[in-house]
């Protein structure tokens, strides 16, 4: 993994959020030789919902038996120790294969105490699983990582699946946006930093139906010199840097196609971007690629990356 740029590093710190399930040790064990390679600090982190608050607040069951809140306090006492435990062990492991890991155990609603933890600590990445267990302890369960993806100022690196860690091929899926621009940019830093190359892809939703072949092939010109032109503001890649054009049903089919068959990596893409047919919104494409597609995802708000873009230049003078 040879890096274009010496020993300076995109990401300097990095947030693990886990609960402890098997996608979430999937989603670090992914990183840790990129975490590695940067001399990225990582801090790990749990959060611990406030049961008693949870029942308590707005006066929902007041008034409470004095003895009910008492019982609470304790069971979250005793799951903060258990994950205090459980993230000293991975800190200690982390450390002897040369990582600096610090373990920080959280307590409330889980997205917003990981987004306001990762400003006040100047976090670089937030690393999260997808799915996580059920019960309580999973509070990965429904639409967490959504809300953290949706509210966060970082991007966040999510996955569906254990995946090996390479990092030779990364995916940028666009819409010819400039909100989708900001995702391209980020990419072709990091791409610099690892020496990977870049795909900028564009999937043409809908036009399969269309048997104007002339009228089409004028459009999927245009979209391919409009990919080119992208790359090239993007401060590309010269020869690691490719353009591709789909013709497909769906946006997010045509991109998990091309991850599987052309080996991706990993894939940076934003969760919004313009309005029309090919709309990459969190409720649409891009859920379904954090959700279904088998390389990991690197995924934000347009001002998330652009955020992370000014951060990586000012660090770099």
């Amino acid at each position: 993994m040879k890096s274009d740029r010496g020993d300076e590093a995109m990401w300097r710190h990095a947030t693990w959020a886990t609960d402890f399930s098997e996608l979430s040790e999937a989603a670090l064990e992914f990183l840790i030789p990129l975490l590695k390679r940067f001399g990225t600090k990582l801090a790990l982190v749990h959060c611990v919902p406030n049961i008693a608050t949870a029942y308590t607040s707005g006066e929902l069951l007041e008034p409470l038996p004095a003895d009910i809140p008492v019982m609470m306090n304790a069971v979250m006492r005793r799951m903060k120790e258990e994950a205090m435990e459980k993230l000293k062990a991975k800190a200690d492991e982390l450390k002897l294969a040369g990582i600096d890991a610090e373990p920080f155990v959280l307590e409330g609603d889980a997205h917003h105490a990981i987004i306001e933890f990762s400003r006040s600590h100047d976090t670089d990445l937030i690393v999260v699983g997808t799915k996580g267990e059920s019960g309580i302890r999973g509070w990965f369960v429904g639409s967490t990582t959504a809300r953290i993806v949706q509210a966060s100022d970082r991007p966040v690196l999510s996955i569906s699946k254990p995946s090996k860690p390479t990092y030779e091929r990364i995916l940028v899926p666009t819409d010819l946006s400039e909100a989708s621009s900001s995702a391209l940019s980020y990419a072709v830093l990091l791409a610099k930093e690892i020496g990977a190359s870049v795909f900028v892809l564009h999937v043409m939703e809908l036009l399969e139906a269309i048997s104007e072949r002339e009228t089409l092939g004028k459009l999927e010109a245009m979209v391919k010199a409009k990919l080119q032109a992208m790359a090239e503001a993007a401060n590309g890649l010269r020869d690691r840097m490719h353009c591709h054009a789909l013709k497909r049903h769906h946006a997010a089919e045509g991109i998990i196609e091309f991850t599987d068959e052309n080996e991706i990596s990993l894939i940076v893409m934003t969760t919004h971007g313009r309005t029309g047919l090919s709309r990459f919104l969190w409720g649409s494409v891009a859920e379904r690629i954090v959700r279904e597609c088998g390389a990991p995802v690197i995924v934000g708000r347009a001002k998330a990356f652009e955020l992370a873009v000014s951060r990586a230049k000012t660090q770099r003078g």
